[in-house]
């Protein structure tokens, strides 16, 4: 008599093309989890700086109604705004002319986190390049997102002077 012999189980052919498909969705998962993760920190990137160019403009506003340059705060940058934006920034022209006659309020600040705090931004980690009079806003610590876009909104009033280099 011949006994047939019968396989149960699965042999170790079937076992590595289990695990060789499992490691390919595993590197499509993750995968697309980092886009995920980059789409996030874009628009956070972006939505950040809307927000600062908005609190800008509301000071800038309350100093047009109350006089009190006490609303224009942050560090004057004037001197080496056009040095940044020509190094980090490509296609950009600064809208505000730069000169020694530049009034307070028509002059680039440098804010830091904790002037952001004072204008209403709380829990940022950037700093930002703004223009109260035109309303510019640039990020002065990342420069594009993962995408190539530049961290820098134009402003409101685009019909000033520009300054170009």
């Amino acid at each position: 008599m011949n006994k047939i012999k019968q396989e149960k189980g699965i042999t170790l052919v079937m076992l590595i093309i289990a695990i060789v498909i499992l490691i390919i969705i595993a590197g499509i998962a993750i995968n697309l989890g980092t886009i995920n993760v980059n789409i996030s920190i874009d628009y956070k990137l972006k939505g950040e700086l809307e927000m600062v160019q908005y609190a800008v403009l509301e000071q800038y506003a309350k100093y047009k109604t109350t006089l009190n340059e006490n609303y224009i705060i942050g560090i004057d940058y004037n001197d080496k705004v056009k040095e940044f934006v020509s190094k980090n920034y490509k296609n950009v022209t600064l809208i505000q002319s730069i000169n020694e006659n530049n009034k307070k309020y028509e002059k680039y600040y440098l804010l830091n986190p904790d002037a952001l705090k004072n204008i209403g931004i709380q829990d940022s980690t950037y700093s930002y390049i703004v223009n109260y009079y035109t309303g510019e806003v640039m990020n002065l610590n990342i420069y594009t997102t993962s995408t190539g876009t530049q961290l820098y909104i134009k402003g409101t009033n685009s019909n000033k002077k520009t300054e170009s280099f």
